[in-house]
């Protein structure tokens, strides 16, 4: 059984903030004077998912991907701890979001960013305090 809206899951460490979000997107479509149909069609993502977004339904990450990249706007701006984290969980991620920058950066292909972020992984866990 799924949780009802605004109820966290036992467990996890964040959540995704839709309709922050969702007015994030709203102030670009607004910025840009564009209608919902021209962000469906600019984005290749489908009125009828912006419309389950607006109201509160959660959409396939390639939707989120998509609506992000063509606002300039950052998905990890959206993502709010449900605790606090710990020496455990904080060392992860910050080894995502290098992850993350590296497999942005176009002067590099997918598998340089992904053996660079290895590379940092593995330093991050040989040299890290305990």
């Amino acid at each position: 059984m799924r949780p009802s809206r605004g109820e966290r899951r036992p467990g996890r460490a964040g959540e995704f903030d839709l309709d922050g979000f969702v007015t994030a997107i709203d102030a670009a479509r607004r910025a840009l004077d564009l209608s919902w149909s021209a962000v469906a069609a600019r984005t290749g993502v489908s009125a009828s998912t912006l419309t389950r977004m607006a109201q509160g339904r959660s959409p396939e990450i390639g939707a989120l991907a998509a609506l992000a990249a063509w606002s300039g706007t950052s998905l990890d701006a959206f993502v709010r701890p449900t605790r606090p984290a710990s020496h455990e969980t904080a060392g992860p991620s910050a080894i995502a979001r290098v992850a993350s920058e590296l497999q942005r950066a176009p002067e590099l292909g997918r598998t340089e960013a992904l053996a660079i972020a290895e590379i940092v992984a593995v330093a991050y866990e040989r040299l890290r305090r305990p």
